[in-house]
């Protein structure tokens, strides 16, 4: 019997574009790969190893592997206060503007005033809307 993937077994999204994933099956004759099974990016084509399935469904398998694979993390600095979150293009980038603006927060903080304070934090919305954010972000990270 097949392995019925439900809802909630989804493939997520890709960990480096973010585009839908797939399940794919090698078909070219002669390919050392061919009837291998596979999950992947139909943006930008990353992708896990082969599994030859021998008789069974493997897309268990390879649902659980994608899955679980180690994701590029999307990073953003939370300025508490004013509540203002900026998309970062890695984490050394956001550490670094963390930094500068906790800096920046100690220098001009007023008696009385609302504390600023920035941390670095995931992202938590889609890969799209922390895309268009980091574009737009005017701060680079440079070595000293």
């Amino acid at each position: 019997m097949d392995h019925l993937i439900e809802d909630s077994d989804r493939l997520k999204p890709c960990p480096f574009c973010g585009g839908d994933a797939m399940f794919t099956v090698e078909q070219r004759e002669g390919h050392p790969d061919f009837g291998g099974h596979s999950a992947m990016c139909g943006t930008c084509g990353a992708g896990i190893g082969y599994v030859f399935a021998c008789g069974d469904d493997p897309r268990h398998l390879l649902l659980e592997q994608w899955n679980r694979r180690t994701a590029t993390e999307r990073w953003a600095v939370h300025v508490q206060g004013p509540d203002d979150l900026h998309a970062c293009p890695d984490r050394k980038t956001a550490d670094a503007l963390a930094l500068v603006l906790n800096m920046q927060f100690m220098r001009h903080q007023k008696p009385g005033g609302p504390l600023m304070v920035a941390t670095v934090t995931e992202w938590p919305y889609s890969h799209e809307a922390w895309q268009q954010a980091a574009d737009e972000l005017q701060f680079v990270a440079v070595e000293a």
